[in-house]
């Protein structure tokens, strides 16, 4: 009896050890994934460093006209064919009245998405979310704002130390910027070559 009360033991001890090489396989590794949640009070949990974009993309075809930098049509497909464009420094802002706008700003010597990483830990952007457009790091983000406040940036980095900024908002009716504003930038970095 007591023989087998010790090969019982013995077989649960080796059952629930593990060996020595713990290593687990490739096909059972849980892959990570960038959290987008607001941090919470003393920790960091978005990434501070942004991605590098492949090459250079030329933004001097945008940026003393940057209200060329979106096509009639795609300004259509994002239903902003109705709004007045109105050119800007490295920018243009398409709008509605004072209370909708669209702003589209060129950055040929300042890398917005790099901004956005290292302020991503702030607390000003409860929405944090990297993505690329065509191999061109990317973030889209909310600034915190409560209704009638509606708002979606997007900034893409096309080059070492440069890139392009989105923003929208408006006050009033809720509008879904974040699927315009992630559109348009899949459209100018296409119109730039990307």
């Amino acid at each position: 009896m007591i023989r087998i009360f010790v090969v019982v033991a013995v077989l649960l001890v080796a059952g629930c050890s593990r060996p020595a090489d713990s290593t687990p396989s490739p096909s059972s590794v849980t892959p990570t994934t960038t959290t987008t949640s607001a941090p919470s009070s003393g920790t960091s949990q978005r990434p501070t460093t942004a991605p590098t974009a492949p090459r250079r993309l030329d933004l001097g075809k945008y940026t003393a006209k940057a209200c060329d930098s979106l096509t009639r049509q795609q300004l259509a497909a994002i239903d902003l064919a109705e709004f007045q464009a109105q050119q800007l420094t490295s920018a243009c802002r398409w709008s509605r009245g004072p209370e909708t706008t669209f702003d589209v700003r060129f950055y040929p010597d300042t890398d917005p998405v790099a901004l956005d990483y290292k302020d991503a830990n702030n607390g000003s952007s409860p929405v944090f979310e990297p993505t690329d457009f065509d191999g061109f790091p990317a973030v889209r983000r909310q600034t915190a704002s409560s209704p009638p406040v509606y708002n979606c940036n997007v900034a893409v980095a096309t080059g070492p130390g440069q890139g392009f900024e989105i923003i929208a908002l408006n006050t009033g009716s809720a509008v879904d910027w974040c699927t315009k504003v992630v559109s348009a930038g899949r459209y100018i970095v296409q119109n730039l070559g990307g």
